[in-house]
């Protein structure tokens, strides 16, 4: 029973773990860095969605989705779908990001109904710029990258 025990209060601390990297990134709305169950993590801001601010855990190469309602964690257990990358969603993807490398952040949706999201993130030299992009659909992660641009 001791063992038991144990083994519940150990996924207890976990799932804590979780949630507490879920509930902090959700009140800042800023993208961060954890270790959840011994591993690394990036938990991801993703916007607010039907009164409810969206993140997603990203754990080698696995999306978890959440929604953050009145400091309540719902693990919404969905997978999003893939993102259909035809010539106009690409042409969506590099208006928002230009935009983005022009007024420090953008936002549109495209054709399919994914949210694609861009902001700058700071200067590196004169001429470059860190990008954090988003692609997101139905308030669930799809893709999102970090990227160095310059002019």
């Amino acid at each position: 029973m001791l063992v038991l025990a144990g083994a519940s209060l150990a996924a207890f601390a976990q799932a804590g773990e979780l949630n507490e990297a879920v509930v902090t990134v959700a009140r800042t709305h800023q993208t961060t860095l954890a270790t959840i169950h011994g591993r690394e993590a990036h938990v991801i801001y993703v916007g607010q969605f039907n009164d409810c601010e969206a993140v997603s855990v990203r754990t080698s190469g696995h999306d978890q989705h959440f929604r953050i309602c009145d400091s309540k964690v719902i693990d919404r257990n969905t997978v999003a779908p893939k993102w259909p990358a035809g010539p106009d969603n690409k042409r969506v993807l590099a208006a928002v990001v230009q935009n983005a490398i022009l007024y420090g952040q953008a936002s549109q949706s495209d054709n399919d109904g994914y949210q694609i999201r861009a902001q700058t993130l700071g200067t590196v030299g004169a001429s470059c710029k860190n990008l954090d992009v988003l692609i997101s659909f139905d308030g669930d992660l799809v893709d999102h990258a970090l990227k160095k641009v310059c002019e």
